[in-house]
């Protein structure tokens, strides 16, 4: 994200996942200063049919992205911190993009507002304040 300005940690483009899994990362310190926002976790371009899950963002402009439309997600059980949007699409006003099929439940937003997609069903989901912990391994000794 030094050289570019729409990106993420963890990204796809225009990709089916095809039930792919991204789950267990801790992703941090993703900002850029123009353009759009950095992003811990973005699923670009019409990119659908993935499933996402136990995931931590922390000091990232959007904890997870949806651009465009994006059918069939599911996502639960993250915490997503972020400095603007803990889940966010385009933003472009009055512009409504289809996430039929999605399904976001039991993640915990920290201190950013969610922008959703129409058609997306929720449940369970929680803000909080302060910023999820990101664990990091213990060294081997």
């Amino acid at each position: 994200m030094l050289q570019t300005s729409d990106g993420g940690a963890i990204y796809t483009d225009t990709d089916n996942g095809g039930g792919s899994v991204i789950a267990y990362n801790a992703v941090y310190n993703v900002n850029v200063t123009g353009g759009y926002d950095g992003v811990g976790i973005y699923l670009d371009d019409n990119s659908s049919n993935f499933i996402v899950h136990d995931n931590v963002t922390a000091n990232v402009q959007a904890g997870l992205k949806l651009n465009s439309t994006s059918y069939n997600e599911t996502i639960y059980n993250n915490k997503l911190g972020a400095n603007v949007n803990a889940i966010e699409t385009n933003g472009w006003t009055g512009f409504a993009y289809d996430w039929s099929g999605s399904q976001l439940y039991d993640n915990t937003y920290y201190n950013a507002s969610v922008e959703l997609g129409a058609n997306v069903s929720q449940w369970g989901n929680a803000y909080a304040s302060g910023s999820p912990a990101i664990r990091h391994p213990r060294p081997r000794r």
